[in-house]
């Protein structure tokens, strides 16, 4: 019996991706850039209005202001806009594109204005806008004028980055309590954090009530620590030692989580009274992380751990995760993770990841130091 043979699978020659419902051809566009989405409109006609219906707006190039403002006003000013992307060199129209952004129901604004100042209107324009929820800032003044009155604001995540503000110090504590329900703060800055020319070092002698709904913390300046006392989780990218004469390590009552991840490059003697004053401030803490950037402690010479006369509570009944990560393998670290074994009721594992540098005997005998440590807790080692 002869076997009936297969017909070749006929095969469409037909624009199957220009088929696809409007809706689909437009998220598959939000993934572009808006410059890219706006060259698709040649491809045919049935392509042609596709880029007007995308919901973000995502500029990260330097383009003329009747570019930007051709882009804008060929939408629909019905349409959403999901994200409003810019990244440009002091337009002359940047003010009235956020305004635009604004009325459009935008939810999440990225601004990279190359250090324009942003005028009160437009900051007004920002925080009145109910439908925003994330705020990216990056190379950005804020000047002199009052923050202006918020009515509701919705931002629930901000970043900053390199933004610089006026003289007043209150200036600064107002923009900051016009956001009360930030939830995810993000504060890098390639340097102290300056205004005007000048360290800026909140004095209030303690805590300073902002973000109250704060529950994550991303600071690159240690001494701004006043302003993050409400939150949950905090990460501290140390990278100069802190004006303990000025700034006072505030109590974080909510803290559960914190990360300190140290690159500090000038000494720093009191390094691990520091970190002991940050645990004493933290009653509540769960899980604690220490990260050391630095292969090796030239320059650094921190003074060796001593054990306090009265431990701290988030160590002796809250702490349960303890993580080295970057262990360079000095006294005091082995010290400090052996006071904590010794003192923790609840801790549940003592993570110790080492630098590669320190090689296998110095490695062997931290191991050693720390498995005679009597512990209830799980110690991982490598």
């Amino acid at each position: 019996m002869s076997k009936r043979k297969r017909l070749p699978a006929s095969i469409s020659t037909g624009d199957r991706i220009s088929d696809l419902p409007d809706s689909i051809l437009s998220h598959i566009l939000s993934f572009l850039s808006t410059k890219l989405a706006v060259k698709t409109s040649i491809l045919s006609k049935r392509w042609k209005p596709i880029w007007l219906s995308v919901p973000t707006f995502d500029m990260f190039r330097l383009f003329p202001d009747h570019v930007l403002d051709s882009v804008m006003q060929s939408r629909d000013p019905k349409l959403p806009i999901l994200l409003f992307r810019l990244k440009c060199s002091e337009p002359e129209n940047f003010d009235s594109l956020i305004s635009s952004a604004t009325q459009r129901g935008v939810q999440t604004l990225d601004l990279n204005p190359m250090c324009v100042p942003l005028k009160t209107k437009t900051l007004s324009d920002i925080l009145n806008c109910k439908t925003l929820t994330v705020l990216k800032l990056t190379n950005i003044y804020i000047n002199d004028e009052e923050v202006p009155q918020v009515n509701v604001s919705s931002i629930k995540t901000l970043h900053l980055d390199t933004v610089h503000f006026g003289r007043s110090e209150k200036h600064i504590i107002s923009f900051f309590l016009a956001f009360p329900v930030v939830e995810e703060l993000q504060w890098q800055t390639d340097e102290q954090f300056v205004f005007f020319g000048r360290k800026f070092i909140p004095q209030t002698g303690g805590t300073i009530n902002c973000f109250p709904n704060l529950l994550r913390a991303n600071i690159s300046d240690i001494d701004l620590i006043s302003f993050f006392s409400h939150s949950r989780a905090l990460l501290l990218n140390v990278k100069q030692k802190p004006q303990l004469e000025i700034v006072q390590i505030p109590m974080f009552y909510n803290l559960t989580q914190m990360e300190l991840v140290f690159n500090v490059q000038e000494r720093w003697g009191a390094k691990w009274e520091w970190i002991l004053k940050m645990l004493q401030q933290s009653p509540n803490l769960q899980h604690l992380i220490i990260h050391e950037e630095r292969e090796n402690e030239n320059g650094i010479n921190d003074k060796k751990w001593e054990d306090p006369k009265i431990v701290p509570e988030c160590v002796s009944s809250r702490l349960r995760t303890c993580l080295f990560r970057s262990c360079r393998g000095t006294k005091s670290e082995v010290k400090f993770a052996e006071y904590v074994m010794r003192n923790s009721k609840v801790l549940g594992t003592m993570t110790i990841h080492c630098f590669a540098f320190i090689g296998i005997n110095k490695m062997d005998e931290i191991l050693q130091k720390l498995s005679v440590c009597p512990k209830s807790c799980k110690l991982i080692f490598d």
